[in-house]
């Protein structure tokens, strides 16, 4: 039954497959009259503006295909547009978009136009406007017009975009002379810039902040750029400054995290303090002219690119032997510090002063040497020696000391961090603070003489050092690189020419009755030339209570009368701490040339919190004062002053009064 069941199954399943065998033959039979059942055209090659394309359809029964040819279409089929000159507030911009054929097609792109909105302000006697703000507008791409109801637009005000945060980009016409100060402070979306070529100043801390800048273009029109104008773009890579810029201000590129180069003109006299601090990613400092560069005046460490950045390039080759040219005459206060670079330096006859901080940190040095005929300074063992004194005042990891120098100057061989072994000679006599700061391999100082030296602190009195602790070579690198580093170290071994004077002499001597004072103040780092007399005047005359300067003035000395002149009031000061240093009799110590010396000062009578007098040196003949020099130290942004007073006619000086 089964069988069956399956033949008749079977049967109807070849019958139902031979009819649709037929009916598929009698569908796409050509030569019956039937066609192919096709589906749609589909594109296989698109058709472009020079060359036709393809279509092809298949049929959905016999999966027999057609193709046919499309046309060119004749016309181009550009993509989006593409910016090949930005346009600007004085010139016209081009744009420029591409076929797939490869055909191009330019247009113009019109001037930009001011932005509507922003805040302006009458200057110049109602002659000419100054935007001093962002007023209305809502922009953040901001266009500065050429005018504003018929006036020039000459000026961007103080603060006039600060905090900005929305701001992208600025555009200036060229009427703009100024940026004030914080014009554009803390518009941390600003990504570039171009100042004008008529800009002459660029104000304090005009892009302070600006965290995105990454570049800007200062023109050679710019002859300032004021205090922290840049601080805190921590995004800016590189900069140029242009060759009429005289004076870069303090803190101009504080916190530039991303400043990797900057090339500094031969124009530039004058870098204030902290101007590159924090500048760590500094690696390139380029110049031009090293004679420039001698004569900078460095305001402190942090206002040397070359502090951070370890090389400087002449004319784009790496200085690492140091030739200073025959046309220098001074090298400047910081010029090479912590140039680590420098392998060598070569000093020629012409250079008659050498600040102290100079060469300071310079651990790659090895060679020091000095030209013949140089009328100050020598070279001897790798030392740089001032020739009149015999003072040691620049060495390096090579040095060898003459059996002949007697000081050992302040930051000596300061950051010498390869120096290992030294040996003082017996005719040191004095090693004054720092000279050792900083030389962490220093590991062995043979003392030629261990006895009779003494250490004087700024916090405390003379006090002898162990000749025994001297004569170990390791203790003595220890004392001179850390316990008593930061101290005045003297040597009394040999004997004084003079015995040291009573307290009561000394209080005598203090009270110059009847006493003529030539006075001159000096800021560390100028020349002997830059010395001003105090006051404007040539010098100051006592009788014991009164002073009266040669221009005509007459005060009485601790009085509170009116503030007759202020700068001579001001000045005045000094003359009181004059008579104040009778009170510190045990401060000083006498040195091997019978001159009185204090580290520091006790004396904080009219000063400001904070301030202190340093470096104290006092001379005595016949028993009378004849000179006093100390070093006053006021606010950190301030240069130290070195004040020098000497005496004369003692007890000849008579002041008629009154004097007016």
């Amino acid at each position: 039954m089964k069988e069956k069941i399956f033949r008749t199954v079977s049967c109807i399943f070849l019958v139902l497959a031979a009819l649709s065998a037929a009916l598929l033959l009698v569908g796409c039979d050509q030569e019956s009259g039937c066609e192919h059942t096709w589906g749609e055209w589909k594109t296989e090659t698109a058709a472009t503006c020079v060359s036709g394309g393809t279509q092809k359809r298949i049929c959905v029964v016999c999966k027999e295909s057609e193709t046919k040819e499309i046309p060119a279409t004749g016309s181009h089929a550009f993509g989006t547009w593409e910016t090949l000159i930005r346009p600007t507030v004085l010139k016209e911009g081009e744009k420029k978009r591409t076929c797939a054929c490869g055909a191009t097609e330019n247009k113009k792109i019109p001037v930009l136009e001011g932005t509507e909105g922003l805040g302006y302000a009458l200057i110049n006697d109602g002659a000419a406007y100054e935007v001093y703000g962002i007023g209305a507008a809502t922009d953040t791409d901001i266009i500065i017009p050429a005018t504003f109801e018929g006036k020039p637009v000459i000026g961007i005000g103080n603060s006039a975009f600060y905090g900005c945060s929305n701001l992208t980009s600025i555009t200036f016409f060229e009427n703009i002379t100024r940026i004030e100060n914080w014009a554009f402070s803390e518009c941390s979306s600003l990504t570039e810039i171009t100042i004008p070529v008529s800009v002459t100043a660029i104000g304090a801390y005009a892009f302070e902040e600006c965290s995105s800048l990454t570049s800007i273009t200062i023109p050679d029109s710019v002859t300032a750029i004021g205090d922290a104008a840049f601080a805190g773009c921590s995004s800016l890579i590189s900069i140029t400054i242009p060759g009429s810029v005289t004076a870069i201000g303090a803190d101009t590129f504080e916190d530039c995290s991303s400043l990797t180069s900057i090339v500094i003109p031969a124009g530039v006299t004058e870098i204030g303090s902290s101007a590159f601090y924090n500048c760590n990613a500094l690696a390139a400092v380029y110049i031009t002219d090293l004679t420039a560069w001698c004569n900078i005046s460095f305001d402190g460490t942090a206002s040397n690119p070359c502090y951070y950045a370890d090389a400087l390039y002449l004319n784009g080759e790496l200085i690492t032997n140091l030739v200073i040219p025959g046309s220098v005459a001074a090298i400047g206060k910081w010029a090479f510090y912590g140039f680590n670079g420098l392998t060598s330096i070569t000093i020629p006859a012409s250079v008659t002063a050498i600040d102290k901080s100079a060469f300071n940190g310079c651990s790659g040095l090895t060679s020091i040497v000095v030209e013949n005929g140089n009328a100050v300074y020598h070279s001897e063992g790798n030392c740089l020696i001032e020739t009149a004194t015999n003072t040691l005042v620049l060495g390096c990891k090579n040095s060898d000391i003459p059996d002949y120098v007697t000081i050992i100057a302040t930051n000596a061989f300061r950051g010498c961090s390869g120096l290992r072994s030294i040996t003082i000679p017996v005719s040191v006599t004095s090693i004054y603070k720092n000279a050792f700061n900083g030389c962490s391999a220093l590991t062995s100082v043979i003392f030629e003489n261990a006895s009779g030296w003494q250490q004087q602190s700024t916090s405390s009195a003379a006090t002898s050092i162990s000749s025994s602790d001297l004569a170990n070579a390791a203790t003595a690198a220890t004392y001179l690189t850390s316990t008593y580093c930061n101290c005045f170290w003297n040597c009394l071994s040999s004997g004084h020419s003079q015995e040291k004077v009573t307290e009561g002499e000394w209080r005598a001597a203090f009270t110059f009755e009847n006493v003529r004072v030539d006075c001159t103040t000096q800021a560390w780092g100028e020349e002997p030339s830059a010395h001003e007399p105090i006051c404007g005047g040539t010098h100051y005359l006592f009788d014991g209570e009164t002073v009266a300067v040669a221009n005509g003035k007459k005060w009485i000395i601790g009085s509170e009368e009116p503030i007759i002149c202020e700068l001579l009031y001001e000045k005045r000061q000094n003359l009181v701490r004059l008579f104040k240093f009778g009170d510190c009799f045990g401060e000083f110590i006498l040195l091997e040339d019978g001159t009185y010396f204090c580290l520091k000062s006790s004396l904080k009578d009219i000063m400001w919190v904070g301030d202190y007098i340093e470096d104290v040196y006092v001379t005595f003949t016949d028993g009378q004062v004849s000179k006093i020099s100390y070093t006053y130290r006021g606010s950190s942004l301030a240069p130290p002053i070195v004040y020098t007073f000497t005496f004369s006619q003692y007890g000849q000086v008579v002041l008629e009064a009154p004097i007016e």
